[in-house]
C-alpha cells in the first residue's frame, strides 16, 4: 500500500520538478552571493565598525542591528542551496553537489556530510517517534527527568512560551550539532544517547551518529567548518573582534534563527500525529509537512518555507 501512494504521488507531480540546470543552480549561488556581498559593501559604506576609532552613537547600532537581521536572513539562501546539494536536487551531478554543498555549508559552520546523513534519517523516518531526527517530541517522563514541568509551574505558561522560543531559536542548533538534542531516539535499531549526558555530535568521525564507513567524509565535514573557523580568527586578528561580530556573528545567528524556524513549523503543530513503530510509514510521516508563506522571505530563501 504504501509503494502504491508513493507511486501516485510522484506521478501527480509535474515533469519539471524531476529536471535539472546547473546553469540555473549555479546562477541562483551566484544571485544570492551578489545579495550577500551588496550588503556587506552597503553596510561598511554607511555604518562605521565599533572598536575602530570613536564609540558609536545609538543609530549606528541600531543600523548594525537591522543589518544583522537582513544579511542572516540572506546567508539563508545559500543554506537553501547547500541543502539542496545534500539532497542530491541541485544538479544531477553528485560531484557538484557536493563541492557547492561543502563550501557553502563550511562557510556557515555547517558539517556537511554529516548534516547530510542525519536530514537524510529526518526525510526518511519523518514523524517517527523513535526513528524520526531533529525535533522529536520529548515524553512526559524525559521532560520531568530534566525538571522542565518545575520550571514550567514556576514561570507560567507565557513565560515558559518564551524560554522556548530563545531555547529553540538561539542555542537549538549548536545543542543539535554538539548534543542530538531533539534528535532521534534511535539508530539502526540502537538507541542513542537522548538527551545528554553522552556527546553525541556531528564532528567526531567515531560518533555514534554515523555508521564507520562514512568517518572520512564526517572528518571532510570537520575540516570545513575549521577552516572557516580558522578564517575568521584571522579577521578578527586583523579588523578586531568587534567587525567579526557584526559583520560574521550576528547574521550568523539570525540564519540560525531562521534553520531552526522553518524547521520547527513545518513540524510542530497541536493537530499534527507522530507514530511509534506500528503506526509509522513512510507517506503518512511525509505528508505531515506544513507549508507555510514567508512573504519576500520565500524568494530569499528559494521557497522552503
Amino acid at each position: 500500500t504504501t509503494e502504491i501512494y508513493t507511486l501516485s504521488l510522484h506521478d501527480a507531480l509535474p515533469i519539471c520538478c524531476f529536471k535539472h540546470s546547473k546553469v540555473r543552480a549555479l546562477g541562483l549561488v551566484v544571485r544570492d552571493g551578489l545579495v550577500i556581498s551588496s550588503l556587506f559593501l552597503l553596510a561598511t559604506r554607511l555604518l562605521r565598525t565599533p572598536g575602530l576609532g570613536e564609540p558609536l552613537a545609538a543609530w549606528e547600532w541600531i543600523g548594525w542591528a537591522i543589518y544583522s537581521f537582513v544579511q542572516g536572513s540572506a546567508l539563508i539562501g545559500w543554506w537553501v542551496l547547500a541543502h539542496e546539494c545534500g539532497h542530491g536536487g541541485f544538479s544531477d551531478s553528485k560531484t557538484l553537489n557536493d563541492c557547492v554543498g561543502w563550501v557553502l555549508h563550511s562557510l556557515l559552520l555547517v558539517p556537511y556530510f554529516s548534516w547530510q546523513y542525519s536530514h537524510g534519517k529526518h526525510h526518511s523516518k519523518t514523524n517517527h517517534l523513535m526513528d524520526g531526527e531533529s525535533h522529536v517530541p520529548d515524553t512526559k517522563e524525559e521532560l520531568q527527568s530534566i525538571k522542565f514541568d518545575v520550571m514550567h509551574d514556576l514561570l507560567g505558561d507565557d513565560a515558559f512560551a518564551g524560554f522556548h522560543l530563545v531555547g529553540h531559536l538561539l542555542f537549538g542548533w549548536p545543542m543539535y550539532l554538539f548534543f542530538n538534542v531533539t534528535g532521534g531516539r534511535r539508530l539502526n535499531g540502537k538507541a542513542l544517547s537522548k538527551p545528554v549526558p553522552g556527546l553525541v555530535d556531528h564532528f567526531r568521525p567515531d560518533s555514534e551518529l554515523f555508521p564507520v564507513h562514512w568517518s572520512n567524509r564526517i572528518a571532510l565535514s570537520t575540516l570545513g567548518v575549521a577552516i572557516t573557523l580558522l578564517g575568521l580568527a584571522w579577521a578578527a586578528s586583523a579588523f578586531g573582534g568587534k567587525a567579526v561580530l557584526v559583520h560574521y556573528f550576528l547574521p550568523y545567528l539570525w540564519a540560525n534563527f531562521w534553520l531552526l524556524l522553518y524547521i520547527w513549523l513545518q513540524h510542530t503543530d497541536p493537530t499534527v500525529p507522530h507514530y511509534g513503530d506500528e503506526d509509522w510509514t513512510w507517506v503518512k510521516g511525509a505528508l505531515c509537512t506544513i507549508d507555510r508563506p514567508y512573504g519576500i522571505f520565500d524568494w530569499m530563501h528559494h521557497h522552503i518555507g
